[in-house]
C-alpha cells in the first residue's frame, strides 16, 4: 500500500550494520523502501566482517566486565582480522562515511529515482550528513533520529553523555511520585548492588538475539552498569528500569535475566554486523579527532558509578588497524538548507539531545523533536513521532505540525 514516488533509502546505524537485511523493520510503511548495504557490510564485498571477533563472544559472556586475558584475546582477534582483511588485498582505508556516502546517490540513480528522502538512524545520520556534505543533489530531505554530528568527538563526550542520562533517569524517578514512593533514590540503590555484585558475582542464563539458545552471563557491577545503559536505549525499557533495579537489588534473578536479554539485543554478534567496517570508520573519521587530555577530564568529571577503566582503552585498535586518518572536514559541521527533521530521546544514552541541537544550528530548515520518554532510537516509538516521519516524506518542504509533540510524556514508571 506504499505510495508511489521517489522512495526513502533508511540507514540504521552502525557502522557495520548490514542495512539490507533490516528491510522487514518498515513493512507496513505507507511510502516505498530502498535499502543497500554500505560498503564492508551485510552482502557487499569485500565484507569486512570479522569472525575472529565473534568466537570469543560466549567466553567473554562468562568473565569479569574488565578482564585483562580477554582484551589480550580481543587484541590479538583485531590483529587477526587485519591481517586477514589486508593479505587478501582489501584496502582498508577506503570505508569511510564520505566513501558510503558517495555510494548512495550511484545507487538510487543506478535504479532509475533521481530523488530519494533520506533516514538516518544513529550512526546512519552521520552517514546522511556525509552525503548532504558530499552530493546533496537529489536529497528531498533527511530524517535524523538519534543524531550524530560530524563535528562531534564522540570519546571525549561519551563519558559525559552517560553520566548525564543516568542522572536523568534517577531524576526522573525522584520526581515522580509513584517512582520515589517505590523506589526511593536510586543512585545509592544502583551503588550498592553494584558493591554487592562484586564481592558475589552472580551467574544467569539469558537468551540469544535469535533463536532459542541459551548462553551464561556473568554479572558483576560493572556489568550490571552495563546493563543499565543498554537498557536506557530501549524506550519501552525506560519505565520499568526502576523497578527492575530494585528488583536486582532485592536478589531477583528473573530481573536480572530481563536486563541481560535486553542488552543481548544489541551485542550478540550472531546478528548480521561487520566489525572491520566499525574500525575502519572509527579509525578514519573519529579517532585522531578526540584529545587524550579531553577524554581523561570527561572521564574524572563522570558520575562516580562509572570504574575509569570504562573509558580507558587498553587496546588502541586504531594502532593495529594502521589506516590513515581523514583530514579535517570529518570534524566540521556540515551546513545545508535541506529540511531535516531531527528526532532525539530524552533519555537517549549514546546521543544525546544537544547533539540535535549542534546539527540544527547549520541547518537552518530543521525542525527538532524531542521524545520526553525516548531512549536511542525514539522515532518508531509512538504514533505522534512516526506520523512526523510520515508527514514529513510527503513533502519535506512543507510546515511540519508538531503540536502532537505536546502530548507526549514523561515516562509512566512501574511501581514495585
Amino acid at each position: 500500500n506504499a505510495r508511489e514516488g521517489p522512495p526513502m533509502m533508511a540507514f540504521l546505524g552502525g557502522p557495520g550494520i548490514g542495512n539490507a537485511g533490516l528491510l522487514g523493520a518498515f513493512a507496513g510503511a505507507p511510502f516505498p523502501i530502498l535499502m543497500m548495504d554500505e560498503r564492508g557490510t551485510g552482502s557487499s564485498e569485500p565484507s569486512l566482517d570479522c569472525p575472529e571477533l565473534e568466537t570469543d563472544f560466549e567466553r567473554r559472556l562468562t568473565e569479569p566486565f574488565f578482564h585483562q586475558p580477554a582484551l589480550e584475546r580481543y587484541r590479538v582477534a583485531v590483529q587477526q582480522c587485519r591481517d586477514r582483511l589486508a593479505g587478501a588485498g582489501v584496502d582498508l582505508g577506503v570505508f569511510g562515511s564520505d566513501q558510503s556516502a558517495r555510494d548512495i546517490g550511484i545507487v538510487h540513480r543506478a535504479l532509475g529515482f533521481d530523488q530519494v528522502t533520506l533516514l538516518g538512524a544513529s550512526y546512519g545520520t552521520r552517514l546522511v550528513l556525509t552525503k548532504l556534505r558530499e552530493e546533496p543533489d537529489g536529497v528531498r530531505g533527511v530524517i535524523l533520529e538519534s543524531p550524530v554530528p560530524v563535528e562531534w568527538n564522540m570519546f571525549e563526550a561519551l563519558p559525559i553523555v552517560e553520566s548525564a542520562a543516568l542522572q536523568h533517569l534517577f531524576d526522573a524517578c525522584r520526581g515522580d511520585q509513584i517512582c520515589h514512593e517505590a523506589h526511593g533514590d536510586l543512585m545509592p540503590v544502583v551503588a550498592d548492588t553494584m558493591t554487592r555484585l562484586d564481592a558475589e558475582p552472580v551467574t544467569i542464563r539469558v537468551s540469544r538475539a535469535v533463536g532459542n539458545e541459551e548462553l551464561p552471563m556473568f554479572v558483576d557491577g560493572d556489568m550490571f552498569l552495563f546493563l543499565i545503559l543498554s537498557a536506557m536505549g530501549d524506550t519501552f525499557m525506560i519505565p520499568r528500569l526502576p523497578q527492575l533495579i530494585t528488583r536486582v537489588s532485592e536478589d531477583d534473578i528473573d530481573s536480572l535475566v530481563v536486563l541481560g536479554e535486553s542488552a543481548m539485543e544489541t551485542m550478540d554478534p550472531i546478528l548480521p554486523f561487520s566489525e572491520g567496517m566499525t574500525t575502519s570508520v572509527i579509525c578514519y573519521e573519529e579517532d585522531s579527532f578526540n584529545d587524550p587530555s579531553a577524554i581523561e577530564a570527561a572521564v574524572e568529571s563522570a558520575i562516580d558509578l562509572f570504574d575509569p577503566r570504562y573509558y580507558r582503552e587498553d587496546v588502541d585498535d586504531c594502532a593495529i588497524w594502521d589506516i590513515e586518518a581523514a583530514g579535517p572536514i570529518e570534524n566540521q559541521p556540515v551546513h545545508s538548507d535541506v529540511p531535516a527533521l531531527i528526532i532525539v530521546g530524552a533519555f537517549d544514552p549514546i546521543t544525546p539531545v544537544s547533539n540535535a541541537q549542534m546539527i540544527a544550528a547549520a541547518m537552518p530548515n530543521a525542525t527538532v523533536v524531542v521524545h520526553p520518554s525516548g531512549g536511542h532510537g525514539a522515532g518508531p516509538s509512538s504514533p505522534c513521532t512516526l506520523g512526523l516521519v510520515d508527514s514529513f516524506f510527503e513533502d519535506p518542504s512543507a510546515p511540519l505540525d508538531t503540536s502532537c509533540v505536546d502530548g507526549l510524556t514523561e515516562p509512566s514508571f512501574a511501581g514495585r
